[in-house]
């Protein structure tokens, strides 16, 4: 579904791309980071090449992670035994930007020719028999190819038929002069940058908190957690309810975000657990679902969750329902007071 709105909104010209300095390598790792639990599974090796990289790019990260994500979980999804290496560098560089290259190789299934023509195109994958087998809807690389292109970037591979493949992209980013957080300039066309809201200003003066992020879908995951940090808020992830329930019980988080539809427990099951822990009662439980019908809403209002907020989610919304959920900074003589469950 989301692969789908993304494709819809690339096709109506919706898609817009924001412009921010960043870190590259901590880009690179945050994406390491979400296949960790999958190429440890598989018993993969990973190496991660990153020692040419700048400190510091400017251009849109979250985006990058996207078709990174895509280009890596591709990787692990299609090799069974080896090793995946994933390596960026400076192909090009000028006084004001830097074109930089991303190359994710494996020891994969590898590709014919003919596979690889078709690869790019929306819901195809390199044949009928990969989608029976893998899974997928085909249009995570067309997706990656068109953000390229909004990107003025380049995407393609190389491959033989059982001996692996490179997929490798290559972008021009914006030079970042120190400072790091110096003032944003030299923007690519068709790309801006969102100014914060109140909300989110106010989160970051705040000075984070502690939060828990019950998700399994790993681009949902993403921008989550992009979204968490961006405000300063120390994040833990969980994959299921199961996990978020054991998470919960064993360490003190101000406010948990919890997806409604996962493997193994739901956000339902897990609400309703979690509640049952001494302490946890009044604990801040926010849900996340595709579904905002009023039916929905009291499904969850009847589980024990305080509010709902809608996916794909929007920035501004995400931090206003934090900052009206989250604990308000205390002075350490004020007594703290009990949040009440409720439906808004």
């Amino acid at each position: 579904i989301n692969d789908i709105l993304d494709f819809s909104k690339i096709e109506a010209g919706k898609m817009e791309l924001e412009c921010s300095e960043f870190e590259p390598v901590e880009a690179v790792e945050s994406v390491c980071e979400l296949l960790r639990e999958k190429i440890v599974d598989k018993k993969l090796e990973l190496v991660v090449d990153m020692h040419r990289l700048p400190a510091a790019l400017r251009g849109d990260a979250m985006r990058l992670k996207q078709v990174l994500l895509n280009l890596l979980s591709n990787a692990v999804k299609f090799t069974e035994a080896g090793t995946i290496t994933i390596r960026g560098l400076v192909a090009s560089a000028s006084d004001s930007a830097m074109n930089i290259r991303f190359e994710i190789a494996d020891t994969g299934i590898g590709m014919t020719e003919a596979q690889q023509e078709k690869l790019f195109r929306p819901f195809e994958q390199a044949d009928r028999s990969t989608t029976r087998q893998y899974g997928g809807t085909g249009l995570g690389l067309s997706i990656s190819q068109s953000i390229m292109k909004m990107m003025h970037g380049a995407i393609g591979v190389t491959s033989k038929l059982g001996a692996g493949s490179t997929f490798w992209i290559e972008v021009p980013f914006g030079s970042v002069v120190p400072p790091v957080h110096s003032a944003l300039s030299g923007k690519h066309p068709h790309q801006t940058s969102r100014p914060p809201d109140d909300a989110e200003l106010e989160l970051r003066a705040r000075g984070g908190g502690s939060v828990l992020l019950v998700e399994d879908d790993l681009m949902n995951q993403l921008i989550a957690l992009e979204l968490l940090h961006r405000v300063g808020m120390e994040v833990d992830l969980a994959h299921n309810g199961k996990d978020a329930v054991f998470m919960v019980s064993q360490k003190e988080y101000e406010l948990i975000l919890m997806d409604m539809r996962m493997p193994i427990m739901d956000g339902i099951e897990a609400t309703g657990q979690i509640r049952k822990i001494r302490g946890k009662e009044n604990l801040p439980i926010l849900a996340m679902t595709a579904n905002a019908f009023s039916k929905d809403k009291e499904t969850c209002s009847d589980a024990g969750m305080n509010d709902h907020i809608a996916k794909p989610v929007k920035p501004d919304l995400l931090y206003a329902l934090l900052l009206r959920w989250l604990p308000r900074v205390r002075s350490p003589d004020e007594p703290s007071k009990a949040t009440p469950v409720q439906w808004n």
